[in-house]
Formats: structure tokens, sequence, C-alpha cells
């Protein structure tokens, strides 16, 4: 069965959803042996498009390389067709799971594809933010790696439970008296892809993409596949997103926090 989520024409193709997942990740003790990571662009060269368009490309994995420290290098095939996806029509770009391919737990390859018709009005900028993004549903923000750190449902909703990632949420939310009880929960959206919607505005996992930074939940779960990562400093996270957040979170507790009194805990 075919299924795909779609947010502000960001799609991710969800096949095979959870397949052949440990219950973790057996990522080696020392990340010094995991070598230098790096993003091989494949096809950009050949691509039919703006040499803006191909340099935004690069910048796009340049921005990942100084993220990401250390880890095992991916090849992203990335394909432009002039058309629209089948699957969501809007869609700015799609990742098919299926492409994905994985040694030793990490993501090693995977397959951006880009929707030209759909396309049409974005800038070079967007195109960055948009690589970036299908990037990281390649490494980590898919089903099987996600539910291998701690993706679960619980009361018909998706939450990330884990530590690392969940003291940094909680802190965000000034929520201290959640990390004493341990419940290091962190909402994602219906699909269990990105974070849930308006609880990171300012992060590029948000789902209505309103994000244009990997920030620390990011960063935090980045090393909980395994990477080392260092977050770009240039660069920081828009404090009226985070505001905005923390206000929709005080106002929607049950969306953004599993507490004790939650029905079904």
């Amino acid at each position: 069965m075919l299924k795909s989520t779609l947010f502000n024409g960001v799609a991710l193709v969800l096949i095979g959803l959870i397949v052949g997942c440990e219950e973790k990740l057996t990522c080696p003790d020392d990340s010094n042996d995991l070598g230098g990571f790096s993003v091989n662009l494949l096809g950009v060269d050949d691509l039919q498009i703006e040499s803006a368009t191909k340099d935004s490309m690069r910048k796009g994995a340049d921005y990942l390389q100084l993220l990401i420290k250390l880890g095992p290098s991916v090849d992203i095939r990335v394909n432009w067709y002039n058309g629209r996806s089948s699957e969501n029509p809007s869609a700015f770009a799609s990742v098919n799971l299926n492409s994905i391919e994985y040694e030793n737990d990490f993501a090693i390859k995977g397959v951006v594809d880009f929707w030209g018709e759909a396309m049409k009005g974005k800038t070079a900028k967007d195109v960055k933010k948009i690589l970036i993004h299908e990037i990281l549903h390649v490494i980590a923000f898919n089903p099987k790696i996600l539910h291998c750190i701690g993706l679960m449902e619980k009361d018909k909703k998706y939450w990330l439970e884990n530590k690392n990632v969940g003291e940094f949420y909680l802190h965000l939310h000034h929520r201290i008296d959640l990390i004493d009880q341990q419940l290091y929960y962190v909402p994602m959206d219906p699909e269990g892809v990105h974070w849930a919607e308006d609880t990171q505005l300012w992060d590029i996992m948000d789902p209505t993409y309103s994000g244009g930074i990997a920030s620390g939940s990011t960063g935090k779960l980045l090393e909980e596949v395994g990477y080392e990562v260092e977050l770009p400093y240039s660069q920081v996270p828009d404090q009226s997103k985070i505001e905005s957040s923390r206000n929709y979170c005080r106002a929607n507790e049950d969306s953004c926090f599993y507490t004790n009194t939650m029905p079904n805990n």
C-alpha cells in the first residue's frame, strides 16, 4: 500500500514503513571510527536547469557537511522532472523510501525527486532548503530510522520517546517538570516523519516548512542515529518562531507534551 504525506509542497513517499528494523540501532561505540561525513550529489551536473539552481543544491549539501562532522557518507541521486508528482501534484520534491539503501544501520544512498511544474516561482534559496529537508528524510527522518530510536504511537498520536532529544525539546518549552518525571516525549506529525506542526516552527523539519535551519532538536536526533554533529553557530533560531511555538504549546498542552494525566498512560 502506498501512502504519502504533503506539507506545503514537500512530499515523502512512504512505502514499507517499518521494514527490517531492529529495536535499536547498533552504531559504533567510537564515532571517530566513522570517518568524515559527506553528501555526494549525483546527477546534478546533468540536470537541465539553471546554474544558480544547481549551485543552491550544492550549498545544501555543504550545509549538511557543516552540520554533520562524522558519519558514513551518503550518495544522493537528484532528479528534476518537468511535470508534477503523480502521487501529490503540489509536491515540490519527494523521497521514495524504497530508494534508500542502508549499511550498518546508516542510510548510504537515496534519491530526491524535484517536480519542476510545482517548483515554478521558487527561489534558489528555496531549492537549498528543500534539498536539505529531503536529505534529512533520507538519513534520519524516515519511519525505519525513527522507529529504531524511539518512535511510537500513543493515544493515536506519534511521539519520539528519547531522552537526548526529549530533554532538549522540554528545556526549550520550559517543562522541567516533565524532565523530572522522565517523560521524554517529543510530538511528531501524523505520519511520524516531521516534528509536530507548530511545536518547533524554527526548525527545518517542521512540517509546514517554515523553518530554515537544523536546530538543536534535529541535531540531537542525528546524534541518536549515530552521527557526530556540530550545529552551525552562524545560524541562530528565529526567536519569534520559538516564542510562537511556546505560546502554541501553552494553549495546546496535549498536542505538545505527554503527561501522566493523559488517557491510557
